[in-house]
């Protein structure tokens, strides 16, 4: 079997690392002549005085302060966690992410982690086979919460 010519993968990782050293040494040095060979090692980056006073002040300046965005005033979760109670499962297995961060909070907080409480799980299907044997030994449903329920339907 003939070998292809042409670049291989090596040479093409060489060729787009001297590329993008030479892309990044050109926006920050204005006038910096793009490398010519892809085995050439870039120069050291040249800064003006004034470049380097501004990028030491960048890098020393006091952090803004933080704001906590994440924090909601009456969040809609806390009825959910009403609704929840008043159908009266006993636990809740999930595998808590961001999309259901609101409603997380609101039953461990508002709800108290009580009538449902919260079972965390490693995965969406272990959930729902938790819940399956839940429902086996105890007769009664559990809630489960899934991100994306496709899938998780055992035949």
């Amino acid at each position: 079997m003939a070998k292809r010519k042409g670049m291989n993968r090596r040479g093409f990782l060489k060729g787009a690392a001297a590329g993008a050293a030479a892309s990044a040494a050109a926006l920050v040095t204005p006038g910096a002549e793009p490398l010519v060979a892809a085995a050439a090692a870039p120069e050291p980056l040249r800064l003006t005085p004034e470049q380097a006073a501004a990028f030491q002040a960048s890098e020393t300046a006091p952090l803004p302060p933080e704001v906590d965005s994440l924090t909601v005033v009456n969040p809609g979760s806390d009825f959910m966690v009403d609704v929840l109670k008043t159908l009266d499962f006993e636990y809740i297995a999930a595998n808590p992410a961001s999309s259901s961060r609101g409603l997380h909070e609101s039953l461990l907080t508002y709800g108290g982690n009580k009538k449902p409480e919260w079972l965390t799980c490693t995965h969406e299907e272990v959930s729902v086979n938790m819940a399956n044997g839940y429902y086996a030994v105890e007769g009664k449903p559990m809630a489960i919460m899934t991100f994306a329920p496709s899938g998780l339907l055992t035949p």
